[in-house]
């Protein structure tokens, strides 16, 4: 479990790094701290699945969830802190479907 977690985090701090680097994300971002919420949300919804998912639990209504729109949501926010607004100086980047 704790090689999962180093892992996810590694590549989502790299990935926001990458970011940084290519003028797409702020460079305020905290990339650790973002990283590590991105995977505390992605593997608590995956468990939330499990359980509304698992014949017999009590939870399956209250826990049952959408993980794409839950997990879009949070990119969606990410995106509207962290990302790098166009300015005159900067070129347009195609956005994201």
């Amino acid at each position: 479990m704790a090689n999962h977690l180093n892992s996810a985090v590694e590549r989502f701090e790299s990935s926001f790094e990458a970011g940084k680097a290519a003028g797409l994300v702020d460079p305020q971002m905290p990339s650790r701290l973002v990283a590590r919420s991105l995977v505390a949300l992605i593997d608590g919804l995956q468990l939330q699945w499990l359980c509304s998912t698992t014949p017999g639990t009590a939870a399956a209504e209250a826990l049952s969830t959408d993980l794409v729109a839950e997990i879009r949501l949070y990119a969606d926010c990410l995106r509207s802190q962290w990302e790098v607004q166009e300015t005159p100086e900067t070129p347009q980047r195609p956005k994201a479907a």
